[in-house]
């Protein structure tokens, strides 16, 4: 009967040692995951953008012609302006900009290329979304394309 009772108290500290092991790794897991995310969802300082213009109107367009705008702005926050995309209301219209950070009171382009394919009158958007209080900014450009008769 002492064998027994040995026996069993022996497994069922190694139980209880495994259990609290598993609970350990648990804390330590999840405690790892929570210091990767503050890592990674570190917010970036906000600054702030003026541009140039925030309607451009192209005027009359040759068909088959694109036409390449650039927009200008100026970094008017104390902070270093990063521009993390622009997107376009339409394949049609395409922007670069740029992808290193803007120093305070620096200016900087935004280019974009309409592709004139289509005659008629257009109206498109360039949505800028930046490290600002305010973003995304948007911009409209419009004009007409000619039939090319």
């Amino acid at each position: 009967m002492r064998f027994f009772i040995n026996q069993y108290s022996s497994s069922l500290v190694k139980y209880k040692f495994i259990r609290v092991m598993v609970y350990f790794r648990q804390i330590i897991i999840l405690a790892l995951i929570l210091l990767g995310c503050k890592q990674i969802n570190k917010p970036q300082p906000l600054t702030t953008i003026e541009f140039e213009k925030t309607e451009l109107d192209m005027g009359m367009l040759e068909s088959k012609k694109p036409k390449a705008v650039d927009i200008g702005f100026v970094n008017n926050g104390n902070e270093p302006l990063v521009i993390y995309r622009v997107e376009t209301s339409c394949g049609c219209t395409v922007p670069q900009w740029p992808q290193k950070p803007i120093a305070p009171s620096e200016k900087g382009r935004i280019g974009v290329t309409y592709d004139t394919e289509f005659p008629g009158m257009f109206r498109k958007e360039i949505i800028v979304h930046y490290n600002g209080m305010y973003s995304p900014d948007t911009i409209v450009i419009r004009g007409e394309v000619d039939m090319g008769m």
